[in-house]
Order: C-alpha cells, then sequence, then structure tokens
C-alpha cells in the first residue's frame, strides 16, 4: 500500500528541495499565523520552484471567501487546506479545491461523516489532526482509524521517522501529514531528517 506523504510548512528553498529529492508527494505552505508563516509574496516564490508531479497546498485557518478566492488567484495551488469549521457554504466552493482539516475529539466521526454527506463524495480527502494543530500532538488513532476505509484519511498530528510505522500500521491511513517532525530548530525543516522520514515511511510500506 503507497502512502501519500505531505510535508508542510516550508519556508526556504533548501528544505523544500530536499523534500522534492526525497520524493514527497505534497508540500505545504502556511499563510496563518504562526513560526512557519509567509507571506503570498514568499509563498509564490517557493511554489514556483516546485514540480508539476508534487502537489502544492496552501494551509490556512479560518479564512473569509475573499481570502480564499484571493489565495486561489494568486498562488494557484493544487489545494487549500483550510479547518473544517470553517468550511465555506456549499454553494460557494466550486472553484474552490479543499481539504478540510478535523480536530480530533469524541466527534470527530460524526463531523467527518456530516461533511461526507453534503459533499455527496464516496470517499472524500479529510485530514485529522490533533486536538491543537500544529501542535505535534497526536490524536486518538483507534479512533481516527474507523475513518480509513470512508475516506481518503490524511492523518497529521505528532508524527515522526520513530513512529510513522506504527500509525501506518494502526491507522492504515491514504496519506500522512507532517511538519514539526522533520524540524530540528522549531520553524525550519532539516533535509537530514526529511529524508529519513521518507526512508521510514517506504520501509514501513514495504511491511504492509
Amino acid at each position: 500500500m503507497r502512502i501519500r506523504v505531505k510535508i508542510c510548512g516550508f519556508v526556504e528553498p533548501v528544505a523544500l528541495d530536499a523534500a522534492i529529492q526525497a520524493g514527497v508527494d505534497a508540500v505545504g505552505f502556511v499563510l496563518d499565523p504562526s513560526p512557519r508563516q509567509l507571506s503570498l509574496e514568499d509563498a509564490a516564490a517557493l511554489i514556483a520552484a516546485v514540480p508539476p508531479d508534487v502537489d502544492t497546498v496552501a494551509v490556512v485557518g479560518r479564512p473569509s471567501l475573499e481570502e480564499l478566492r484571493e489565495i486561489r488567484e494568486r498562488l494557484a495551488p493544487r489545494w487549500i487546506q483550510i479547518m473544517a469549521d470553517a468550511l465555506p457554504l456549499v454553494e460557494a466552493r466550486p472553484g474552490l479545491r479543499l481539504i478540510p482539516a478535523f480536530q480530533d475529539g469524541p466527534d470527530l466521526l460524526e463531523r467527518v461523516n456530516t461533511y461526507q454527506a453534503e459533499t455527496a463524495q464516496e470517499r472524500p480527502l479529510v485530514l485529522v489532526d490533533g486536538r491543537q494543530p500544529g501542535s505535534g500532538i497526536q490524536a486518538e488513532w483507534d479512533r481516527v482509524a474507523a475513518l480509513a476505509e470512508g475516506t481518503r484519511l490524511v492523518l497529521a498530528g505528532g508524527i515522526c521517522a520513530d513512529n510513522v510505522a506504527e500509525a501506518i500500521a494502526s491507522v492504515k491511513p491514504y496519506g500522512i501529514d507532517l511538519s514539526s517532525g522533520v524540524e530540528s530548530v522549531r520553524g525550519r525543516k532539516d533535509p537530514q531528517l526529511i529524508t529519513e522520514f521518507m526512508a521510514a515511511v517506504r520501509a514501513a510500506e514495504a511491511g504492509q
């Protein structure tokens, strides 16, 4: 089973190039307040260096519809990742390729099921993070695993080279998303950690 990998929060070209060379499937650029926050101009400069076979993802929290449209027009990302509770109304979504990010919690399955019903997609792409997105805190994998069959589930939160094999075996996600797990300094990606993480993912795939 091939696992898609998205690494989020690039701020400099050296680490971005290392991720591309290591074989990531998607790269994320954070536009909200964060140690990894970029301006639209800086994000555009980095996105320009990403080859077409790697998805670009603009990562936002709870933007307005006007802000979403500006991001689409100025950055032309493959996807825009947005907090699930800030999704625009269904009728306003055409033309916006959105990945909803759900915070883990006791009602997680209910919230994802509601989203799936309103989108009328058989296996929608969804991301599930810990209760504090961006904090590196894990979601409860046993609960999240229940979503793996009905969605294209991207698992985030507290994942690194040391535990990614366990995450894949426990949850069986469509993809893995991480940020701090490949940082040696907060907010700055480490090319060596990226290489080690990708090697760990491929080894875990081989063991499935």
